[in-house]
């Protein structure tokens, strides 16, 4: 870590005496280097160097915009010269635009000079990072999040605006954060997404965009899982074909840190196959080798390369896939692994590095051969085979050349220099090119073999280049391993005259620096050096030394460098010639700012606290992230790592505008001036050679200024660029200004309860001091956390924790547990439990089962057990058992209970040794034998204009309900929309599979904010909790949207979209734009689809499926459907302008047709759409609706007549009509909006008597249409002071009295009745209005009579006591009306113990009619969605397999009925095969001698 402190830079140099001198102070010399990248809008530094200027001259440096045809941006500055020096040269550049710019310089005054480089731009201001919790989430999880925009240099970035917003999985905009600028806290963003428990599953994203720019994203996956509880691994070995085995090591290890045990079936895979002619495809021929092992902790395998996997390396066969997977001993869990081996022709590796990149004459060069054996990276030492050097040395020889020595493809116009020509290029006629000769250099090679036997894994070669060598390859082998350099060239100079830099991480002695040394091959007077940041950064420096050959060069990197720097040493010399050598660094994770994570232990246990400081720097903002580990193992790369910001800080360092024009600065003549850096300057450059031609072997060149290659031989010293380590390590550095420094028995048990998946998401400022210490209490999760955090500081910009930090929370000792979803009332399930020892030694474990509230009985094999053993046990509050648990093992153990009770029951156990205890604590739901039937009975109390109420309330439940399963409930509230306030999640009984059905969850959220916020009676709380609410209905009905913008029952999975189901949520989300982001594209792509499919004569037809008939016009010729479109048009305001002919035409056929109709719902909705459209036949309309009304006990309604028939059951008839409910809301509707207010209760308290408890009615559209009708009117109905007490008197019991005032008016109260009673006198006194309902509920265990489905389960004969295969068909039971249901829905609930095997989904999904399948409950009760269910029969099968342990099984429901008509309905009941208490015991011993077979002799 680059501490604060450290940040400067230092130089420390070693003098060592030489006999030569390079003489670099001749006059009028300098270099001007800048960054090669302008940084948009911002600062640029250049530096000038000079020296030898005996008289003042003027330079002109400027940067200058180029354009074809006219003057662009520039500016410039003037610097004057003199004698030596080094001046900073800064632009500011605020107003620069965008363009191809240069760097130019020019003098002033002197010699003549002007040049100009190119420069490139990048534009990128800002990075934004995001962070969540987790990468994976559950629907229903909550998503966390942070994002932070910082600045090249890491600080927070101060911008003008800023966007966040989340899509989902289908790139649906979800969520639009609020004015999340004013909501940054030190730099740092955060908040958080309630996900739906039906969201879009797959990929979701994070989206910020700044300053209306820049979209960055964070990805997220949303999808069902179950965390892993260990991690498994696979180690394997280097493979080669000598030694022909593949090993490998399986691992298997609890996220606590424990070794599990199971067994593995390990597969190696050599993937081979041709293309067959024949066949048109390619025919797999893949090896595939299984060997089934058994894992305790960790397993060894192998297998044979030719024997068993049939390689050949004479084949390119060289990769083998190997994978494990490792079944769990205790609890059967399954986890695989997967991993590439790459099998080496050799068991040995050798691999070539260089001390330098090129050779330079009179300076140390070596070639190092690195030999190792593939197995460990181990260093190979050998005294009886060598490594085998052959180099390769090319020289030249000078010749005189003419065109006959060119071939004859020679191209005659090919541009080469002519002997005792000038620098300058010119191109030659043929006749020039055939007459002319030319001074060529012919390319010769000559060998040599060296060997060195390898010691410590190093074989040493060094190298020298003498007389006219070129350039040397290397080809190095031991044994059969080999490995060769590329060309390595002589570096060029005009003096002869060379600088060498040479690193080794030896020489450093701060793990915070680098330290380089330089070498010359004859002394120099004056030593320059540039370190020259990826960043722009750039540092010059220049010192004075007289008798130097040795420097050494200490640097201290800063974040303001970038994520690499070049370090450059030069020197200019008499000639003018300017002499360097360059090396790099590579600086990522080098941050200013810090943070370092303590805690106060390694390893806690469940429910203790935890100490956590950490360190950083004042005034930073914190953030700390823990997460368990078996989530990460499910996925990762939520979190911000060093890799990330790094990979993303370089993108401050790229061109985004790349200058292509070439100018006058020969950049390519300062080779270490390359990388980061333009440089202009009038020394002379390195040398490069202009290639003419090469044909043969011949290669001919030429110097760019003429100058021969030296001859002189040069010493080689024992310098080494790679080791070092002969290095004299006794030298002291220097720098310029002085030295530099260098059991008494178990506590009480705890009961664990709770699991999360996230521990930490703390945010905290550390203010003034650079420590923070918090105490959290840990989780009871036996696992392990991973911690993480940052910190972002404005000045010092961000710091993140080098590694992560865990926190292993474990307890030696330990018990859990595996609990079915549900069992039934009256069944036996073995309660499983795994007792962990990790105490070093065995372990007698006494395991106490409890039953405080006597919730169930304890199971007994014993048939014959008399009443009073019954009894007893009946009276037992705990039971014990006592197991021996052997040392780092788990063993398990069981119960058998019998649940008496219905609801949730408490699963409590201790295990407990002499040396430590543990206990858990979980929730097993029991439920009642049969299916559950709702009811519900409303009445509105109105004494705003009386003082008294009375009325007789009279309920039936059938003498077949199942015994116990009777409940009944008052509930009163002082406000229409009461109950619905309270059962805002549940409205109905029915699922929410299809997209229609989704609508109830969003729209009714919609109206209740409009309703409160209308009087004024929203609080925060609930503004929170409704916009939650509208935040992830919108993101699941996204997933029902279609291509083109239209919505489906099903989604894509249907071919065409619904044009009623696209107008429902095309409307309603114009309603919820109001209260939380909707995309306007959504709205306007579904507009579009309505527009498309008009008729011409303006009606909108139905594409889609028809899933319900009335509520999509039925008999009125689809004016109903065309009143409903239209309506979503005419309530869509701000696009009416684009709409308006769309909207005419519609509203003309709806005047034009409906006065000849009969069809009451298609008058309702059609005259609550001409009302909205303010059409001059609106009240005639409606009085036509009003004479159609029923009237009854001063209620009003209208209802759909139905045709009697004798087969139905008595019942029928009570049932409540979702069609009479949903066109008398649309009356109301149409009355509120004519302004016939009064008019409209007695309508009310008919919609008020129809509801269920939850505050709905049936179905979906009855609800949404019956709660807007209400919403509306409540909002006008003058909110009365209430001051009442309502008193309910059962038959034969007390009297339940409620009192409601003005400050618990929206309260829902709350009594439970008698399950006995059937009538109940209701009675109220005071002033003000309220709702009261008596709700009811019971269970029937019988098929019922009269059904309108057939329903006929069949079991499977190959189903057993593990697997259950199910087939179910049904049919539809036409009447005289219809011959086919609606949208219909089958319910299958699995015996307890069983879950849905979902590989079979996609068989499922095959079946005819079948539009959707859910699941729900833990898998154990599988919904099938129907399009319809005519007379034919459908036969869908059902999969399950037996995953927890149930006997004496109740009969197990089938559910079928029509969506939009509950009358409509069928069940039935089945058994699986029959499973005994002595299958599930598991060896127990309350079963053992009862279960045991007897051994029988025969003799």
């Amino acid at each position: 870590m680059i501490r604060n402190k450290m940040l400067f830079l230092s130089i420390i140099l070693l003098f060592i005496a030489s006999n030569y001198l390079i003489k670099c102070d001749n006059e009028g010399f300098f270099t001007v280097v800048g960054s090669n990248l302008l940084k948009y809008q911002q600062p640029y530094r250049t530096v000038l160097t000079y020296q030898g200027y005996k008289e003042e001259q003027i330079l002109q440096i400027g940067i200058k915009e180029v354009k074809e045809n006219s003057t662009g941006y520039e500016v410039y500055k003037k610097v004057t010269v003199s004698g030596d020096g080094i001046k900073n040269v800064n632009f500011d550049l605020n107003n620069q635009p965008q363009g191809d710019y240069v760097l130019e310089v020019k003098s002033m005054t002197g010699k003549k000079f002007n040049q100009s480089v190119a420069l490139h731009m990048n534009l990128r201001k800002y990075s934004t990072f995001i962070q969540t919790d987790k990468s994976i989430y559950k629907p229903g999880d909550n998503v966390k999040f942070r994002v932070f925009v910082v600045d090249a240099d890491t600080k927070p970035f101060k911008f003008d605006d800023i966007e966040i917003f989340i899509t989902d999985g289908g790139r649906n905009r979800i969520k639009q954060f609020e004015s999340p600028k004013s909501k940054f806290v030190n730099g740092v963003y955060r908040n958080e997404l309630q996900l739906s428990d039906l969201p879009v599953m797959g990929t979701w994203k994070i989206h910020v965009k700044v300053n209306n720019k820049s979209n960055t994203n964070k990805d997220f996956e949303v999808n069902e899982y179950v965390l892993p509880k260990f991690e498994l691994t696979m180690d394997t070995e280097p493979a080669n074909f000598k030694d022909g085995k593949i090993r490998a090591t399986v691992k298997a290890k609890y996220t606590f840190g424990k070794f599990a045990k199971g067994t593995a079936k390990v597969t190696a895979e050599v993937y081979r196959s041709h293309y067959s002619r024949e066949e048109q495809k390619l025919i797999d021929e893949s090896v595939r080798v299984s060997k089934q092992i058994d894992v305790d902790g960790k397993k060894f395998v192998e297998f044979d390369v030719i024997n068993e996997l049939k390689m050949n390396q004479s084949r390119y066969e060289r990769f083998v896939t190997l994978t494990a997977t490792f079944v769990e001993e205790l609890n059967q869990k399954e986890m695989n692994v997967t991993k590439d081996i790459y099998v080496e022709k050799s068991p040995y590796k050798i691999e070539l590095t260089k001390s330098a990149e090129k050779i330079k004459p009179g300076l140390p060069f070596k070639l190092r051969a690195q030999v190792m054996k593939h197995d460990k990276n181990m260093p190979v030492t050998d005294s009886h085979n060598p490594v085998k050097f052959e180099i390769k040395y090319n020289y030249d020889i000078m010749r005189t050349c003419t065109r006959k020595d060119y071939p004859e493809w020679f191209d005659p116009y090919f541009r080469f220099y002519k002997r005792n020509e000038t620098v300058t290029q010119r191109t030659l006629t043929v006749d020039d090119i055939i007459t002319s000769e030319y001074e060529c250099r012919e390319v010769k090679s000559m060998d040599e073999v060296r060997e060195v036997f390898p010691k410590n894994g190093l074989a040493e070669l060094p190298l020298e280049v003498i007389g006219n060598i070129t350039d040397i390859r290397v080809d190095a082998s031991y044994l059969d391993a080999s490995d060769y350099t590329n060309y390595i060239s002589r570096a060029v100079s005009e003096s002869n005259k060379f600088i060498q830099l040479y690193y080794s991480p030896q020489w450093t002695q701060s793990n915070d620096s680098y330290v380089v040394r330089i070498a010359s091959n004859e002394k120099i007077n004056r030593l320059n050096y540039k370190i020259v940041g990826s960043s722009g950064y750039i540092e010059t420096k220049s010192f004075k030394y007289a008798k130097i050959m040795d420097d050494y060069l200490e640097i201290v990197p800063t974040t303001s460098m970038g994520s690499s720097i070049q370090v450059i040493v030069f020197c200019i010399t008499e000639e003018g010639e300017l002499i360097s050598d360059s090396i790099d660094f590579d600086l990522d994770g080098n941050f200013a700012n810090y943070i370092n994570l303590h805690l106060s232990s390694e390893q806690v246990k469940p429910g203790e606290n935890v100490t956590i400081t950490v360190d950083s720097t004042p005034n930073s903002f914190v953030g700390l992230l823990g997460i368990d580990q078996s989530v990460l193992l499910l996925k990762s790369g939520n979190d911000i790592d060093e890799v990330t910001v790094s990979n993303e800080l370089r993108r401050f360092e790229s061109y985004d505008i790349y200058h292509y024009r070439r100018y006058d600065g020969p950049n390519e003549y300062y080779e270490d001036f390359n990388k980061n850096l333009v440089i202009i300057s009038n020394t002379k450059g390195s040398q490069k050679y202009k290639y003419i031609q090469t044909y043969d072997n011949h290669t001919y060149d030429l110097p760019l200024d003429g100058y021969p290659y030296p001859t002189k031989q040069y010493e080689i010293a024992s310098y080494d660029r790679v080791g070092a380590s002969d290095f004299d390590s006794d030298a002291v550095l220097f720098s310029g200004v002085g030295a530099s420094a260098g059991g008494g028995g178990p506590k009480p048990i705890e009961i664990r309860k709770d699991f999360p998946e996230t521990w930490l998401f703390e945010d905290f400022d550390m203010e003034n001091s650079n420590k923070h210490v918090l105490t959290k209490k840990v989780p009871d999760t036996i696992t392990s956390w991973i911690i993480t955090g940052f910190s972002l500081n404005p000045n010092l910009g961000l710091g993140l924790t080098k590694e992560p930090t865990k926190l292993n929370v474990f307890q030696p000792f330990f018990v859990s547990t595996n609990l079915p979803y549900s069992i039934k009332r009256g069944e036996v399930v073995s309660i499983p439990f795994s007792v962990f020892n990790y105490l070093g030694t065995y372990q007698n474990v006494i395991v106490k089962f409890f039953n405080s509230d006597r919730d169930f009985e304890f199971a007994e094999v014993n048939e014959a057990e008399n009443s009073v053993s019954r009894q007893k046990r009946a009276l037992e509050k705990e039971r014990t058992k006592e197991i021996f648990v052997k040392s780092n093992e788990g063993t398990s153990i069981s119960f058998m209970i019998r649940p008496l009770k219905v609801g949730h029951i408490t699963i409590k156990v201790t295990a407990e040794s002499q040396l430590a205890g543990d206990g858990v604590e979980r929730q097993l739901k029991v439920e009642p034998e049969g299916v559950t039937q709702y009811f519900n009975e409303a009445v509105f109390v109105d004494l705003r204009n009386q003082k008294n109420f009375r009325k007789n309330i009279q309920i039936t439940v059938p003498s077949d309900a199942v015994e116990d399963s009777t409940r009944i409930e008052a509930s009163v509230i002082g406000d229409i929309l009461g109950p619905t306030l309270e059962n805002l999640d549940n409205l109905i009984q029915l699922p929410y599979g299809c997209a229609e059905q989704n609508m109830l969850k969003f729209v009714p959220n919609i109206l209740v904010l409009e309703y409160l916020t209308n009087l004024n009676k929203l609080n925060p709380e609930t503004e929170a909790k409704l916009k939650k609410h509208l935040d992830v209905g919108y993101q699941k009905q996204l997933t029902y949207k279609n291509k083109g913008g239209s919505y489906s029952g099903f989604g894509m999975k249907t071919e065409n979209g619904s044009t009623w189901l696209t107008a429902y949520v095309a409307k309603s989300f114009n309603q919820a734009s109001k209260y939380i982001d909707i995309d306007q594209e959504v709205i306007t792509e579904a507009l579009d689809f309505l527009s498309s499919v008009q008729s011409d004569n303006g009606s909108f037809p139905e594409f889609g499926h028809v899933s319900y008939t009335p509520m999509q016009g039925g008999a009125s010729k689809g004016i109903g459907l065309t009143a409903y479109t239209l309506i979503t048009f005419l309530e869509n305001k701000q696009h009416g302008e684009k709409y308006k002919d769309t909207i005419k035409k519609s509203l003309d056929y709806v005047v034009k047709n409906i006065w000849e109709l009969d069809d009451i719902y298609a008058l309702a909705i059609a005259s609550y759409a001409l009302q909205l459209a303010r059409h001059e036949k609106k009240d005639e309309l409606l009085a036509k609706l009003n004479n159609k009304a029923e009237e009854m006990e001063g209620m009003k309604y209208w209802k759909k007549e139905i045709v009697e028939d004798e087969g139905r059951a008595y019942w029928f008839y009570r049932r409540r009509s979702t069609v009479n409910v949903e066109m008398t809301s649309y009356a109301m509707l149409a009355f509120i909006l004519a302004g016939h207010d009064q008019q409209t209760i007695p309508i009310m308290k008919w919609l008020v008597s129809q509801r269920n408890y939850r505050g709905g009615f049936q179905s979906t559209q009855d609800t949404v249409v019956g709660l807007q009708a209400l919403s509306q009117l409540a909002s006008k109905i003058p909110f009365s002071n209430n001051q009442m007490r309502i008193s309910i008197k059962p038959e034969n019991s007390a009297q339940k009295s409620f009192d409601l005032n003005d400050k618990n008016s929206l309260i829902l109260q709350k009594a439970e009745l008698p399950s006995s009673s059937r009538t109940f006198e209701v009675t109220a006194n005071g002033t003000g209005f309220a709702i009261l309902q008596i709700s009811y509920k019971y269970n029937l265990d019988n098929a019922g009579k009269h059904p309108r489905f057939n329903l006929k389960p069949t079991v499977d004969t190959t189903s057993n006591k593990e697997f259950l295969n199910l087939k179910v068909c049904t049919n539809f039971v036409p009447d005289s009306q219809d011959d086919k249901s609606n949208m219909a829905i089958m319910e299958v609930t699995l015996p307890s113990g069983f879950t849905f095997d979902n590989d079979h989904l996609t068989e499922l999904m095959t079946t005819e009619k079948v539009k959707k399948v859910e699941t729900k409950d833990g898998d154990t009760v599988i919904m099938v969605y129907f399009d319809d269910i005519e007379a034919t029969y459908i036969c869908p099968s059902f999969h399950a397999y037996r995953t927890h342990s149930v006997a004496n099984h109740k009969p197990a429901p089938i559910v079928v009925y029509d969506y939009y008509d509950n009358s409509r309905h069928a069940r039935a009941f089945y058994n699986p095969p029959e499973i005994s208490l002595c299958d599930i015991c598991q060896g127990a011993d309350e079963c053992k001698d009862a279960c045991e077979v007897p051994t029988v002799e025969i003799h």
